[in-house]
């Protein structure tokens, strides 16, 4: 084991430390709502690329159809 360094605190400076139990709550509730928020914002990124990747198809097959069709695959 490495000795502790010196002049600095170990643990807490607290004598007696007074956990404040809804605060512990509160952060946890805030927890779920960040996680919430992030899931959220996932689904709508989800549901907006899949709207413009639609509309970039969309576009190309108008440019195919003004063209008549006149595309070789092969």
């Amino acid at each position: 084991m490495s000795a502790p360094f010196q002049g600095e605190p170990h643990g807490s400076t607290a004598h007696a430390p007074d956990f404040d139990w809804s605060q512990v709550r509160e952060t946890v509730l805030m927890l779920h709502l960040a996680a919430g928020q992030v899931e959220a914002a996932m689904r709508e990124s989800t549901a907006s690329v899949e709207e413009a990747l639609k509309n970039h198809m969309a576009e190309r097959m108008q440019e195919v159809e003004a063209s008549g069709g006149d595309i070789e695959l092969f």
